[in-house]
């Protein structure tokens, strides 16, 4: 990058570099090393990082899935494996048999990761929101109280048991004066 005398760098990153207007030359600021593990040690990075292992690791057992167990399942129900089909043309092999098989393979990996990842996970998420739904709808209902109880048809005051003071007595109970 090219730095006149007198050009500011701000735009770029402020605490990396600097221009120094009397000689023309960029200086550094701050420790590049500790620049370097701050942004390696970013929390996207490293999570970035843990999800490629865990990817690469993940696709093993998905090729190992399908080529030891999916792939000769086909053989058994009389799909061919077409890794020798081949046809010549002029003085060049076309192997489209090779083809055939990467397309079986990657229809046999997308088939065992819907059914085997994406069906059950879609299916907990779908459990586990229900389960927030009823478990904030709990919190938010309070729980009925006697005089909070619908009164049945016919009943024209339902009697409260003593003590509970939610609601003032009934006219009929209350003493009359003489």
């Amino acid at each position: 990058m090219l730095v006149r005398p007198g050009q500011s760098l701000w735009w770029t990153c402020p605490k990396l570099a600097r221009d120094d207007a009397r000689s023309g030359r960029l200086e550094f600021v701050g420790d590049p090393y500790e620049e370097f593990r701050d942004f390696v040690l970013r929390g996207n990075v490293v999570d970035l990082a843990v999800a490629f292992v865990i990817g690469a690791a993940f696709a093993a057992v998905v090729t190992s899935f399908v080529s030891d167990i999916l792939t000769p399942l086909l053989g058994l129900i009389g799909v061919p494996d077409f890794r020798e089909a081949s046809v010549t043309v002029g003085a060049a092999e076309v192997r489209y048999g090779v083809f055939l098989n990467a397309l079986i393979a990657f229809l046999l990996v997308a088939a065992a990761i819907f059914f085997f990842v994406v069906k059950p996970m879609s299916a907990l998420a779908a459990r586990r929101k229900e389960m927030n739904q009823t478990s904030r709808l709990r919190r938010n209902v309070p729980s009925a109280s006697p005089a909070s109880r619908p009164v049945p048809a016919g009943v024209r005051s339902a009697p409260l048991p003593k003590g509970d003071g939610s609601r003032a007595p009934a006219a009929s109970s209350l003493p009359t004066p003489h």
